[in-house]
């Protein structure tokens, strides 16, 4: 008789990121240059055989991460993206540094109406991906991340 355990649960959640499964992009924060990491991850996500709806979910959540991440970049500023997998997921971090508007560098509730600057892209991130973070990193640089797994296949 074999029974699952809580840590054997938690044991098959974690993933073996791996550097051969790595790829890195830099490029200034022009939206218009976002292109480059939405073709990036609907590339990964063929490879491991992701669908249509997911590869969609995917190049969303990269505006979305992007535009997050960017808000109140300077013109001096880089963003940086980092793409690894393992097994049936995809993760994603971006990291922008040299903010320069005092609004978005800071965490918390920053605008005018009491809503943080990441509430909107935190609520649709939370609809296309599994799991997402997005805050203030050091030195004024702002980062986030995201998972994404296969969906279940149907045949």
């Amino acid at each position: 008789m074999s029974t699952t355990s809580t840590d054997d649960a938690d044991t098959a959640r974690r993933l073996d990121w791996s550097d051969r499964d790595r790829i890195e992009l830099a490029f200034p924060t022009d939206p218009a240059l976002w292109s480059l990491a939405r073709l990036t991850a609907s590339s990964i996500a063929a490879r491991l055989d992701f669908d249509v709806e997911d590869v969609e979910d995917l190049r969303l959540a990269i505006d979305e991460l992007c535009t997050a991440c960017a808000a109140g970049a300077g013109p001096a500023s880089r963003l940086r993206l980092c793409f690894e997998t393992a097994g049936e997921t995809i993760r994603v971090e971006c990291v922008v540094d040299q903010l320069v508007d005092a609004v978005w560098s800071g965490t918390g509730d920053d605008l005018p109406d009491g809503t943080g600057p990441n509430e909107l892209a935190e609520m649709i991130l939370a609809e296309l991906v599994d799991d997402h973070e997005i805050g203030s990193g050091a030195s004024g640089s702002r980062r986030g991340y995201f998972e994404k797994r296969r969906s279940a296949q149907t045949t």
